[in-house]
């Protein structure tokens, strides 16, 4: 009975360590985005200033046969709008801290997601401390992905 139970044990061991992860990485950027002319009242207050942040995330996954169903941002529930990128690597912009450039390389499948609002959608307030979460499906098994703190980028200038 005990070699049984090793013997089991041991199998499982064994298959665990030969699956693969799906997520192999995972990436999310943000930018503040200010308009270009900004309308101004009889005092020269700002009118109206509206302070966008543009949110881009990515993804590398180890298989491409996956479907990106829905995120919630700040618990708000959107819908995802996936693109597989052809390309082996992605320049997002500037390190907004350090001023380095910020590179994606990936050797596997590169995602990334786009996401727009769903209408009458409700908010999940168990999410609300999570930035961003995903959730996908590969070969009938639902996954989540949640990112604690996307990182803030600049856009180069024109003339860069």
């Amino acid at each position: 009975m005990r070699v049984l139970r090793w013997i089991c044990v041991i199998f499982c061991f064994s298959s665990c360590a030969q699956t693969t992860n799906l997520i192999v990485n995972k990436y999310a950027f943000y930018n503040v985005v200010i308009p270009g002319n900004i309308p101004v009242d009889e005092n020269g207050r700002p009118r109206n200033l509206r302070i966008d942040t543009a949110i881009y995330v990515f993804a590398e996954t180890s298989k491409k046969e996956i479907q990106w169903e829905k995120a919630w941002i700040n618990g708000k529930e959107k819908k995802a709008n996936p693109i597989l990128l052809s390309v082996d690597s992605v320049f997002i912009g500037y390190d907004k801290a350090m001023n380095n450039p910020i590179i994606i390389r990936a050797k596997a499948y590169l995602w990334q997601l786009y996401f727009s609002d769903i209408p009458n959608s409700g908010s999940r307030t168990d999410l609300e401390n999570k930035r961003i979460v995903l959730q996908g499906n590969n070969a009938g098994k639902t996954f989540s992905i949640a990112f604690e703190s996307p990182s803030e980028f600049r856009r180069p200038e024109p003339n860069q």
